[in-house]
């Protein structure tokens, strides 16, 4: 058996997508030194699988290729279908399922590309109203038009006025859970203390960030900053720390359960909620809370 030898370039980059795309693998689809660029093989549910070069694989993992492939299978469930195991070439595309009685039929998954894209904008208008929250603006348009499009909000001296989408999002970004960063308590020789109030964990600073303002423009605040050593870290109100046993975290939900996982596996869960939730005008779309805590452990377990 010939080994093959993969220079510390090549490896780092796998080891890259392999954290990225975890749980699931990324492996080289050939020789990586018999192609200028080498092309990488991503294992997702329902065997079923993406190739492709190292930015490709990166840009289908930020785009959310899990999750629409998860949204496929339970489409396809419904219509008493099963996914064929193959190549996923996106839910525009049409692929090859098999009915009950094991025929092999052509479907584009949620019926249309249109139907799809609706489906999407009920998730995007969740999205904006959750980026127009952050900047205390109360989202009052409730039709998805387009990233192209103006949407009305109400700001805080009650006047109405309309931005377009891309102020929220001027690189195409989504809005993330929010990651905050509390300082740990320094460690101290233990003695008898009078007991403290427990306090809520506070939210960092932001600031605007560098981006070229348009008239009437939102200044868009950035994501929470890394993490520094010693702090303690909170996703969306949940408490996580770093397991004992593995790389992943430890998440503390509020109805007093815990779930280990990597962090960006428990960010697309907690994501997929706080969306949902954003639908609802009253609902609070940047917290887990109690009632949360069911979905979100089977989202954990599914993913």
């Amino acid at each position: 058996m010939n080994t093959i030898y993969i220079t510390p370039s090549l490896l780092t980059k796998l080891q890259t997508l392999q954290e990225q795309a975890a749980p699931y693998t990324v492996q080289f689809a050939s020789n990586p030194n018999t192609s200028p660029k080498p092309i990488f093989t991503l294992s997702l549910p329902g065997e079923m699988y993406v190739e492709g070069t190292y930015p490709e694989i990166g840009k289908v993992l930020k785009n959310g290729i899990v999750n629409d492939l998860y949204e496929t299978i339970e489409w396809a469930a419904e219509q008493g279908l099963t996914l064929v195991p193959a190549k996923w070439r996106g839910a525009e595309r049409a692929h090859e399922f098999t009915d009950a009685d094991g025929n092999i039929v052509n479907r584009t998954p949620a019926g249309t590309a249109e139907i799809l894209a609706q489906k999407r904008g009920a998730v995007r208008m969740g999205q904006l109203r959750r980026a127009g929250l952050r900047q205390g603006y109360q989202l009052v348009s409730t039709e998805w038009k387009g990233e192209g499009a103006h949407y009305s909000f109400k700001l805080p001296d009650g006047t109405t006025r309309e931005f377009p989408f891309k102020d929220f999002f001027p690189h195409s970004q989504i809005i993330h859970a929010r990651r905050t960063v509390r300082p740990a308590a320094p460690v101290r020789p233990a003695q008898k203390r009078a007991p403290t109030a427990k306090v809520a964990p506070e939210t960092p600073e932001f600031t605007p960030a560098a981006v070229t303002p348009t008239k009437h423009a939102v200044a868009v605040k950035p994501v929470a900053p890394a993490v520094e050593t010693g702090a303690h870290e909170y996703l969306a109100g949940l408490f996580a720390e770093r397991s004992r046993t593995s790389i992943n975290f430890v998440f503390h939900l509020p109805d007093g359960t815990k779930v280990e996982a990597p962090w960006q596996k428990m960010l697309r869960s907690v994501e997929k909620i706080l969306d949902r939730k954003a639908l609802d005008m009253e609902a609070d779309c940047e917290t887990i809370e109690t009632a949360d805590c069911i979905e979100l452990r089977k989202l954990v377990a599914a993913h």
